[in-house]
């Protein structure tokens, strides 16, 4: 069971990206979530029959549209309370082969959904940004940062719909990811590709995902928050080594070298930030127009974080959805 913040109640919720991790997890976990309605919009009309049909008894409204058009999320906002915005472009080699449309979606999408959330009265939106979005160094870095900055300056326009955005590393087992990716690789028993053996990045299941961004959304008062997860971090190898150990197996490893626009280690608190960020526990807090600290730690990075190692790394991949079905 993930823990939900008691002011979830009786809300009106919206997931865009709702056929994507977020959307899934929402509905794996419908039962325990105390809202009086729950929405998720998409364009994937296929992944949302399959969806329906995996989730007979979730009482949900499936909205198809599209984020970049104003007429569809007006109407995918109106009467909603609390929004979560996950649609993106998530897909670093995506983002440095197609900029233009990377900031398209990423950034204005996210402008003009926050837009026809104000004008229809949404309390609060949250829209999920990623670690990639500190001093970034590739177009889907760039246009996380730059979404962060359009979140920041609804906020301080806004004096009722309050924003804010949330951070995380890497997403596990939301599709496309390389945790499916080497669930597929070893049950076929085919070798794995990893990109560097002491690669870091930082780890969330999907039910800290969503369980953190609905905490964040409850911590949202002042608008321009952003918030950063603190669920710990691991190398590549140790991740590809744990799901062969849960799945008994001894895959060849290659090693690859990183994509274009990969880094070696993610950053999730720049040196600035973390001097004046709220320790909250599962999440760090930045207020807006929090002052300068006089004092300048080291950046909070997937090297020097809490370091997901042995059973506790394999417990996380343990309780993913991909390594369940074939483990079981």
């Amino acid at each position: 069971m993930i823990h939900v913040p008691s002011d979830l109640h009786g809300k009106h919720l919206l997931i865009t990206g709702g056929t994507g991790l977020y959307g899934l997890t929402a509905l794996k976990w419908f039962s325990e979530l105390p809202v009086a309605s729950l929405r998720l919009m998409s364009r994937n009309a296929d992944r949302q029959e399959s969806l329906r049909a995996q989730f007979p008894n979730a009482a949900v409204k499936f909205v198809s549209g599209d984020i970049q058009n104003p007429e569809d999320c007006r109407a995918a906002v109106d009467g909603v309370d609390w929004v979560i915005h996950a649609a993106a472009e998530k897909s670093v080699p995506v983002c440095e082969a197609n900029p233009a449309e990377a900031v398209r979606v990423n950034a204005l999408a996210a402008d003009v959904l926050m837009e026809q959330a104000q004008l229809a009265g949404v309390e609060r939106m949250i829209s999920v940004s990623s670690d990639k979005a500190v001093q970034p160094s590739g177009s889907m870095g760039i246009t996380k940062a730059l979404m962060e900055k359009l979140v920041r300056a609804r906020a301080a326009q806004s004096s009722s719909t309050k924003f804010s955005a949330i951070r995380f590393g890497n997403m596990l087992d939301s599709p496309g990811s390389v945790v499916p990716l080497f669930v597929r690789l070893i049950s076929e028993g085919k070798g794995l590709n990893v990109t560097d053996p002491e690669m870091t990045r930082f780890l969330s299941t999907p039910d800290e995902v969503l369980a953190l961004t609905l905490e964040a959304l409850s911590r949202t008062e002042l608008g321009g928050e952003i918030f950063a997860a603190n669920t710990g971090g691991a190398t590549i190898l140790d991740l590809a080594n744990g799901i062969a150990d849960l799945m008994k197996a001894k895959p060849a490893i290659t090693i690859v070298g990183a994509r274009p626009g990969e880094r070696k280690h993610e950053t999730m608190l720049a040196a600035e930030e973390r001097a004046i960020a709220d320790d909250l526990g599962p999440i760090f807090r930045l207020l807006p127009n929090a002052a300068p600290a006089s004092n300048s730690p080291d950046p909070l990075t997937s090297a020097n974080c809490h370091r997901l190692e042995g059973e506790e790394l394999r417990s996380k991949l343990a309780s993913l959805d991909s390594l369940m079905r074939v483990t079981a």
